[in-house]
């Protein structure tokens, strides 16, 4: 069986540690348990939907303000 670092590796993940409140923490274990679910299961879900929102955001932001990130600075108008 591979180390954990090797099984995050072979999977293109890293860790993610944070602190949250105890409430927080406590309606999410009791969503756990009413859903089967897990904690990282959940809070994978919640990050991979923020992150394409956020990205979804910063396209139509650069496309309707006519800006290309990868266009630099100086060639700019």
């Amino acid at each position: 069986m591979a180390d954990t670092h090797e099984s995050r590796r072979a999977t293109n993940t890293v860790e993610v540690r944070f602190e949250v409140s105890p409430e927080a923490l406590a309606v999410l274990d009791a969503y756990n348990h009413a859903t089967s679910t897990s904690r990282t299961s959940v809070m994978i879900q919640l990050l991979e939907e923020w992150s394409a929102n956020k990205l979804h955001e910063a396209t139509v932001i650069l496309r309707v303000a006519g800006r290309n990130p990868n266009q630099s600075d100086t060639d700019r108008s």
